[in-house]
């Protein structure tokens, strides 16, 4: 099980500059799948689900 310095050290190690933030996306896609949520991709490329706003609030 990954800690929330795992994920801080692996997310600010990915680059990511402004406009190409695909890479942390896909970490954050599969990540997010990992837990076994579905995670689906917008027009203009963003990730969204509705589990997880169901999971923390």
């Amino acid at each position: 099980m990954k800690t929330t310095v795992d994920y801080i050290t692996k997310l600010t190690n990915i680059p990511s500059p402004t406009g190409f933030t695909h890479k942390i996306m896909d970490y954050v896609q599969s990540e997010i799948e990992s837990f076994g949520y579905q995670v689906k991709r917008t027009n203009k490329g963003a990730r969204q689900t509705h589990e997880i706003l169901h999971f923390i609030f």
